[in-house]
């Protein structure tokens, strides 16, 4: 069983498999839990899911893997909104920097989206993406051009 069970935290549930290797076999979150098949796909729609002994007994040793949502769901929303604005940022730099600097705009820009991107699910940077995303937003509302 689950310890301290979240709804709002996102659950991977690993077993050894016959070559002792750890596979994952549940992915357990919004309550619900849904199976995996040996590429890591789904196999099914989801069940409802119960932190009981029931439950737990239809497997054998498993090492369960918790992972936090920081914004209670609306992670996604948070990096669609700062990818994108990465993305155009990046763009817009590249286009007005001198040819000599554009390589080291284009690599710094790449190794922040790749770090952001594998620790999407950490607290800090999910918290700094929002403040970064909430700034930019902001400078742009505050400095609109004016109509004439």
């Amino acid at each position: 069983m689950i310890k301290n069970y979240s709804e709002r935290a996102f659950y991977d549930v690993y077993q050894k498999d016959a070559n002792s290797k750890l596979r994952k076999i549940v992915i357990i979150h919004d309550n619900f839990c849904f199976d995996l098949d040996k590429n890591g796909n789904r196999t099914n729609h989801g069940e409802r899911f119960s932190n009981t002994e029931a439950f737990w007994s239809q497997f054998g040793p498993v090492i369960i893997k918790k992972t936090d949502r920081p914004l209670n769901g609306f992670e996604p929303i948070v990096w669609g909104i700062y990818w994108t604005l990465h993305i155009l940022g990046t763009i817009i730099v590249v286009i007005a920097v001198p040819e000599w600097e554009k390589l080291g705009y284009f690599v710094t820009s790449a190794l922040v989206f790749a770090f952001t991107v594998k620790y999407r699910y950490n607290k800090v940077i999910v918290y700094l993406m929002a403040a970064i995303a909430i700034i930019f937003v902001i400078f742009l509302w505050k400095y609109k051009p004016n109509k004439k």
